[in-house]
């Protein structure tokens, strides 16, 4: 993540200081750039030649974008998910464009992978008939990087760009992070031209960031240090007159529902994506109307809520670009725990301890349970932005995993940052604080039916020469016994006390009762109900410092009868 973000200042840093604050149309760009050549041309010896007539369209005839979308929504199969590695493909982008200006439309469909990051982007232009699509094809010039990538397009915000009049080409300036995968990552900084059907990816400059930082120009050329780079940075597009470009980008986790979109509806949100593209369309509006609505729609997950209760940990986040996990030893992880009279709290830990604590509202919206994170003393969020909404998307079939949509609200009620997160059933341990968490869940009889010590699992027979129970009573009393050979060799008996989060607990201390090889001072057992047969009992071992030595997983099945 630091190498993200590393790349991520550096580029907004060329990208505030590369960028005129002018808005308007290409159009307007061109009539400027006119008039500071106009000079120029009456000195050229060559102004009695009759120049070719260069045909520029501003913006596709309404009637002309209704065919051409009919086009893209009939060929919808070629775009959303072009063939190879689609099942590896995690976060998915489109938008409609006119690139090159020639009055055909183009759709760009931007796949992330989950593997490194990896980003790739395909562009499919309406062909001179209208009846069909044409891919594009890419070529790189410029600094050379171990691995030629197109840049994300993953824009939320404007494109700085410019129009040469010469060569007809319209001009956008972008910039890419890029990890070789060898230690050596950075950003490069890029000028795409898109005519006939291809795109050139032309890398003007580059910042290496391996063993060593480097600078590159696009002749190759290595800059010695970081002033002389930024310098030439800024040099580079002050020979044009730059324009701000801004994509309708639609975005969604899944193709499927892409795939799966009405024709009609997406006939809809592509047209508008190119109105965002000619300037009709406030960028802002599009992104509201077809990036948050689409994700809380008509349909419903079925969810029953009683199957939420309980603590759930953070396993993964993801923010369209990488990935990260997380686990009890994570520097910073939280947990949420839900409650069976529909309320919920909020647990922050850094380094293994509990560092905030907030209530979370519950409520259902659509279908989907909402859990709401307000934060009126500023503990958490930034002083420009409100709430933070957890929106349970889904639930795996054995109940163990929740999927959630993460979204950060602005005062101004725009979503500012989402992630896309995986919550699994809590195994931490807690500080051991008393809760009003119910043991309705774990009252009664349960027999050991596996074992589970770093991925080597073994199973039990009931009845069998070595076998165990577990009895939770309704006065909060546990009693564990382990049978070998029938008869009682281990019988703990303990109160459960709850830690943080609502997940029951009890330990034992006593060395001398451990049937083990190796002696441990103490142990501790969490319990996390699987389901309502089924019990996880995470067993963690501790030496006399409170260092955690191991662990192993116990799992119980309830017994009638």
């Amino acid at each position: 993540m630091k190498k993200r973000y590393l790349a991520l200042i550096l580029a907004c840093f060329m990208t505030v200081s590369l960028t005129l604050s002018a808005c308007g149309s290409l159009s307007d760009a061109i009539v400027r750039e006119e008039d500071d050549e106009k000079d120029q041309d009456e000195d050229k010896d060559d102004d009695e030649e009759e120049e070719e007539e260069i045909v520029y369209v501003d913006t596709i005839d309404e009637d002309d974008l209704e065919d051409q979308i009919k086009v893209i929504v009939k060929k919808s199969d070629e775009w959303i998910v072009p063939s190879g590695g689609s099942a590896a493909i995690d976060h998915v982008e489109y938008c409609v464009t006119d690139l090159d200006h020639n009055g055909r439309a183009e759709v760009i469909s931007v796949q992330h992978f989950e593997y490194e990051g990896a980003t790739e982007v395909h562009i499919y232009e309406v062909d001179e008939k209208c009846k069909g699509l044409k891919e594009a094809k890419w070529k790189y010039k410029g600094v050379e990087v171990t691995s030629d990538k197109c840049p994300d397009f993953a824009y939320d915000s404007y494109i700085s760009t410019y129009y040469d009049k010469k060569k007809n080409e319209t001009h956008f300036l972008m910039d890419n992070f890029f990890d070789n995968g060898n230690g050596e990552y950075g950003i490069t900084y890029c000028e795409l031209t898109y005519s006939e059907g291809k795109m050139v990816c032309w890398n003007y400059g580059a910042f290496i960031y391996g063993d060593e930082k480097e600078f590159f120009v696009d002749d190759g050329t290595e800059i010695d240090n970081m002033d002389d780079f930024v310098d030439y940075m800024l040099e580079y597009p002050k020979r044009r007159n730059e324009e701000q470009a801004f994509f309708g980008m639609y975005k969604d986790f899944t193709f499927e529902k892409v795939r799966n979109l009405d024709d009609s509806y997406l006939s809809t949100m592509l047209t508008d994506s190119y109105r965002v593209y000619a300037g009709e369309y406030d960028f802002d509006e599009f992104y509201e109307k077809y990036n948050i609505e689409p994700l809380v729609d008509d349909s419903s997950t079925d969810i029953d809520y009683d199957d939420l209760v309980g603590s759930w940990m953070l396993y993964s986040s993801d923010d369209g670009y990488e990935t990260e996990y997380y686990d009890k030893d994570s520097n910073g992880y939280f947990v949420i725990e839900i409650r069976s009279n529909m309320t919920a709290i909020f647990y922050a830990y850094f380094d293994g301890k509990e560092s905030l604590k907030k209530d979370l509202t519950v409520y259902e919206s659509s279908g989907y349970w909402i859990l709401e994170l307000r934060d009126p003393e500023g503990d958490i969020l930034d002083d420009n932005l409100d709430y933070v909404q957890f929106m349970i998307m889904d639930m795996a079939d054995d109940g163990q995993d929740i999927y959630v949509y993460n979204l950060v609200y602005d005062k101004d009620g725009y979503i500012e940052e989402g992630y896309e997160m995986v919550f699994i059933k809590d195994k931490y341990s807690g500080s051991g604080n008393s809760s009003d968490a119910s043991l309705d869940r774990y009252i009664g009889e349960w027999e050991l039916v596996s074992s589970e010590i770093e991925g080597d699992v073994t199973y039990y027979e009931p009845g069998g020469s070595f076998n165990a129970t577990l009895i939770v009573s309704e006065d909060g009393m546990a009693s564990l016994k382990e049978y070998r050979n029938r008869r009682i060799d281990l019988e703990i008996n303990a109160e459960l006390a709850f830690d943080n989060a609502g997940l029951p607990f009890f330990g034992y201390g006593d060395e001398d009762a451990l049937t083990a090889p190796i002696a441990f001072e103490t142990y501790t057992f969490f319990l996390n109900i699987a389901d309502y047969n089924s019990m996880d009992v995470y067993l963690d071992f501790y030496d006399e410092d409170g260092e955690m030595l191991g662990g192993c997983v116990l799992t119980f099945e309830k017994t009638y009868g």
